[in-house]
């Protein structure tokens, strides 16, 4: 498959959880959570592992140095939308509608601007090919191992435990 086909396919799959958290009855919302989060974080890392190595050489290391610190970002909001008891809280979808659309934004920026335009014209079809293919095989290798869920347990309810 083609890299930004993937990109962009995962974007949307991406995109799709984060509005069903927004519809996901209330004993419904933990569990969208949690497969959005996996696929979250398993994107990031597949894009920080191949493509964003891959494009500092190509002029963009600037706007990858942003990427980096939106991947930080939205990993830190969608572990406080996990924590302990948020999503029973008031503020759960405000915070969730806020969150969706930072990430929209984010993706849109690579879609439309430093990411996906760059490496559509710095790389023949057999290169973008070959590229998706070892992106693909590398987010189902890590998919299986459940990422979100996994820093959740190591670190979500440490960092954002609940007062009052």
């Amino acid at each position: 498959m083609n890299a930004i086909q993937l990109v962009v396919e995962q974007h949307r799959e991406i995109q799709e959880l984060a509005r069903a958290v927004l519809v996901a009855p209330r004993d419904e919302r933990a569990s969208v959570l949690q497969r959005l989060g996996d696929r979250l974080e398993t994107h990031l890392d597949v894009e920080e592992r191949v493509l964003y190595p891959m494009m500092r050489s190509h002029r963009e290391a600037t706007a990858i140095e942003a990427y980096l610190q939106d991947h930080h970002d939205l990993r830190m909001i969608w572990l406080r939308l996990t924590s302990a008891g948020f999503v029973e809280d008031p503020l759960f979808l405000d915070q969730a509608a806020l969150a969706a659309a930072t990430l929209r934004e984010h993706m849109r920026d690579e879609e439309e601007t430093h990411l996906l335009p760059p490496l559509a014209m710095s790389l023949s079809e057999p290169e973008l090919e070959a590229l998706g293919t070892e992106m693909l095989e590398l987010y189902e290798r890590l998919r299986r191992h459940q990422p979100f869920r996994r820093i959740v347990r190591e670190v979500g309810d440490r960092v954002f435990s609940r007062v009052g």
